[in-house]
């Protein structure tokens, strides 16, 4: 499970070091980095460390907390599936962005 903890860090490391280097500057956030990059490596990004990230988070959630792993796997993939939230996406995008801070 330390592997997959590592390849979710290193994936969306990569991603905004990459947006970073593009825009050369820091991005506001990372919601922001879906119009630096493109939309869909957005996407795949965010998607992809949440798929790697739900085994570890449920491993190491309690046998009650375990829901709040789900919730926050499904925050980040409403956000990671919804890259333009300046257009009529965004309350989508921000309810998963909420939803997994809260949850996390």
């Amino acid at each position: 499970m330390k592997i997959l903890a590592l390849i979710s860090i290193l994936l969306v490391l990569a991603y905004i070091i990459y947006c970073t280097a593009k825009s050369k500057e820091i991005p506001d956030s990372i919601s922001d980095t879906a119009y630096i990059g493109s939309p869909k490596a957005f996407t795949g990004a965010l998607c992809l460390t949440a798929v790697t990230l739900f085994p570890v988070l449920l491993e190491e959630a309690t046998e009650g907390s375990k829901w709040l792993a789900f919730l926050s796997i499904v925050g980040i993939l409403m956000a990671g599936l919804t890259p333009n939230y300046k257009t009529q996406d965004g309350l989508i995008h921000y309810t998963g962005g909420i939803l997994a801070g809260i949850s996390s």
